[in-house]
């Protein structure tokens, strides 16, 4: 049930990065984070009360409370990360790059868990690796019509898509870097809490977090300025956030972190669908090449 709850974990997952895109094209990006965690933090605890998890919070302990609020800090660290990323770069190229924290999961998995290391693990490590590269390089112009040769000029314009590939590829990193520890503090706060209550209580860590950083970046006056088609999809996101959550959350309880991060990260074949079909965001040869090596090598690792 584990791995079922896993790939419906990825699913949403790839759902709500497509909304986030859509959700991110004028709305500050500190902005959409927290109103999607605010989203959350109301769907999270509704299936607590739901669920029955509510009669476990007087007998939480202490150090499960403490890795929870690290993972929750870690989690807001990330997903402001990620939106800045989204509102630079494509889905298709972003979301990649952000799941690298596959490798620095698996590397703690097998220190600080004892998972066990075996070849199909390694193998489908660096195919994910590979694949991941292979999907953020961009397609080389091999005209030489008067439009290519004209694109080479070193132009305002020309100069700024490398700059803001930079800018998402640093942010989408970090992104990244955050989600694995993420993964690592959440699955030392599952020893004795409900998955479903962790997840509630992480997301009032978020929540806190990201309106602190909306505050002392004294952006509050932009939530009046959000387009309501925007708002809408930022909403969305947030919905299947939720859901992913709770899914990868219950996965995470009862699997090895080594096997249901990186099933998780199938979320990346989803959203690449998703992106092409409604954000109508264009995949090459090179990045479809990189696409099947990323699902392979996460299947590799089951």
């Amino acid at each position: 049930m584990w791995i079922i709850a896993a790939l419906f974990s990825a699913c949403f997952a790839g759902a709500s990065s497509v909304f986030a895109k859509a959700g991110v094209k004028e709305t500050d990006s500190d902005i959409a984070t927290a109103i999607r965690t605010a989203v959350v933090l109301v769907f999270s605890w509704l299936l607590v009360a739901v669920t029955g998890s509510l009669s476990q919070i007087t007998t939480l302990p202490a150090k499960e409370c403490f890795f929870l609020v690290l993972s929750g800090l870690s989690t807001g660290m990330s997903w402001l990360c990620f939106f800045k990323a989204l509102s630079l770069g494509p889905v298709n190229k972003v979301l990649p790059v952000d799941k690298l924290n596959i490798v620095l999961t698996f590397v703690i998995g097998i220190t600080f868990f004892s998972e066990a290391l075996t070849w199909n693990k390694c193998a489908g490590l660096a195919l994910s690796v590979l694949g991941t590269f292979l999907m953020i390089q961009s397609e080389k112009p091999t005209s030489c019509s008067p439009e290519t040769i004209a694109s080479k000029k070193p132009t305002t314009s020309h100069i700024k898509p490398h700059k803001s590939t930079v800018a998402w590829l640093a942010f989408a990193l970090l992104a990244g870097t955050f989600a694995s520890l993420t993964s690592v503090f959440g699955k030392m706060s599952l020893q004795n809490i409900d998955s479903n209550l962790a997840t509630a209580l992480r997301t009032i860590v978020i929540l806190l977090f990201a309106t602190a950083v909306v505050l002392a970046k004294k952006k509050g006056k932009l939530l009046a300025k959000t387009p309501r088609n925007e708002l809408v999809f930022v909403v969305l996101s947030g919905v299947a956030t939720g859901l992913s959550w709770l899914c990868y959350f219950a996965a995470l309880q009862a699997g090895p972190v080594s096997v249901v991060a990186p099933m998780d990260k199938l979320s990346t074949v989803f959203a690449v669908l998703f992106a092409a079909l409604f954000l109508k965001e264009r995949l090459y040869k090179k990045n479809s090449i990189g696409l099947f090596l990323l699902l392979f090598g996460t299947l590799l690792m089951l």
